[in-house]
């Protein structure tokens, strides 16, 4: 397996999935008035070594964070391509006219805007 290509996908997941799911997971517990550490402390019951452990607590929540992001990222996908173009559609529309129709910008911004848009999606 080659590492350079790996990293790319392990910041994706801490970006993309553990940080929204970890906030997440801080945003419920503080709406509901629950500390998170009575759930941690509740699911490690029958074994007291694991509890005191740091590693494991922070692997858990490492876990759930993911979890949580990973059951989010459709319905943030969903907001952003029906809601969010609904309600601010001139936003979506700029890099596709500026690439196409072109008013306003030079040739060059044209053509750059036509080869990164084909890189992106090819």
């Amino acid at each position: 397996m080659d590492v350079v290509r790996l990293m790319p996908q392990l910041y994706y997941d801490l970006l993309s999935r553990v940080f929204p799911g970890g906030m997440t997971i801080l945003a419920l517990t503080v709406a509901v008035d629950f500390e998170l550490g009575s759930i941690l402390a509740h699911v490690l019951e029958g074994a007291p070594p694991l509890q005191g452990s740091a590693i494991v607590l922070a692997l858990i929540v490492f876990i759930a964070a993911y979890l949580t992001g990973q059951n989010i990222a459709p319905l943030s996908g969903f907001l952003e391509s029906h809601v969010a173009t609904r309600l601010f559609p001139v936003h979506f529309r700029v890099v596709r006219e500026a690439a196409t129709t072109g008013d306003g910008y030079s040739s060059e911004i044209r053509r750059f805007l036509r080869e990164e848009l084909s890189e992106a999606w090819s």
